[in-house]
């Protein structure tokens, strides 16, 4: 029997426009799960959506499907291989899947409860991913062939949260529970200081080069290649994740405690409140970037259209905001069985 599915989500609908766009926002929420991550397959026909208890689903022509992924741990991470062949999927007991042709293969799976891996990226060339994680006494890095998984090498006393390579493709940045940034270079790393605080999110901005960085108690910096720069939020929620548009006209952010933020590179502003302050995890663009979904938890139906800003009040009514209704050409008829993830947050405590 179909199992009834309610997925996690927000979208963000965007015109092609070269500057910032208005906005929709449609957001389903059923509390009956988590989901960590998601990521669309290059060519954009479907997406990823990983989570707890190794829930692992699809989502593609406005239906979503569940896939079995044959574990029971939680899932943190997913990245697709740049070619869009496989997706790589990492999460607790350093568990690596791999996703291909709709089944999935378990690659490794050691049983090791304290040191879960928590993302992980491919390299521009497709050659290699790296797997990050730890705990707080430990960093945690690896590289996958192919066939192959190498840890590299202990770095820091902290886990690694996040990994984004820079737009030229030569390094790649990630970032730590313990006021380190490292910079790998494929061959190596160096230490990168001026980012403090526990660190949980990277995204880089392709217009400017520059990267964004989020973390504990609102803490966001702005990283240009060479200088770390604070970015005044005006928050104290933790800060999850950041992802920047692909026009690079502005960031979401996700937090803690159901907050949705936007910075456009001068302004950092909380464009949505989500009920019962759910943790939000992850952004993924759609790449043609006329829409984004944000992954999380937490019991909320709501929808949002106009610009990334406060809401005007119109007559005792908040102007921007409406009944739920499908967004204009998406189709969204979703299902994401979900439950509240109680103390082991994702990002802060190590997932």
């Amino acid at each position: 029997m179909a199992i009834p599915i309610v997925l996690s989500l927000v979208v963000a609908a965007l015109p092609a426009c070269a500057t910032a766009p208005a906005l929709n926002y449609e957001i389903v929420r059923d509390l009956k799960a988590t989901m960590f991550d998601i990521a669309w397959n290059p060519d954009g026909t479907f997406a990823l959506a990983c989570g707890q208890d190794g829930k692992l689903y699809k989502y593609a022509n406005g239906g979503i499907t569940e896939i079995p992924s044959g574990v029971a741990v939680d899932l943190n991470g997913v990245d697709w291989k740049p070619d869009g062949s496989e997706a790589l999927i990492v999460g607790a007991e350093q568990t690596v899947l791999r996703y291909k042709g709709d089944s999935v293969t378990t690659i490794k799976s050691n049983g090791d409860v304290t040191r879960p891996y928590k993302a992980v990226r491919w390299n521009p060339s497709g050659t290699e991913a790296l797997l990050v994680g730890g705990s707080m006494s430990y960093g945690l890095v690896a590289t996958y062939d192919g066939s192959t998984i190498k840890d590299i090498s202990i770095w820091g006393t902290h886990g690694i949260n996040d990994l984004r390579w820079s737009p030229d493709r030569s390094y790649c940045l990630m970032v730590s529970d313990d006021n380190e940034v490292y910079k790998y270079t494929g061959t190596g790393y160096t230490t990168l200081t001026g980012a403090n605080g526990r660190l949980f999110g990277i995204s880089w901005n392709g217009a400017d080069q520059s990267a964004m960085i989020v973390g504990l108690g609102g803490k966001a910096y702005r990283y240009d290649g060479t200088n770390f720069s604070a970015i005044s939020t005006n928050t104290t929620e933790d800060l999850f994740s950041c992802t920047w548009s692909q026009n690079g006209t502005f960031a979401l952010i996700t937090g803690g405690t159901g907050g949705i933020y936007s910075y456009d590179g001068t302004t950092f502003k909380k464009d949505y409140q989500e009920q019962g302050t759910p943790n939000v995890y992850s952004v993924g663009w759609h790449p043609a970037g006329d829409y984004a979904i944000i992954v999380g938890s937490g019991p909320v139906i709501k929808s949002f259209a106009g610009t990334p800003s406060p809401p005007k009040k119109d007559g005792g009514k908040k102007s921007g905001y409406e009944d739920i209704v499908p967004i204009a050409g998406i189709a969204f008829l979703l299902a994401i069985v979900m439950k509240m993830r109680t103390e082991r947050n994702r990002r802060p405590d190590g997932k």
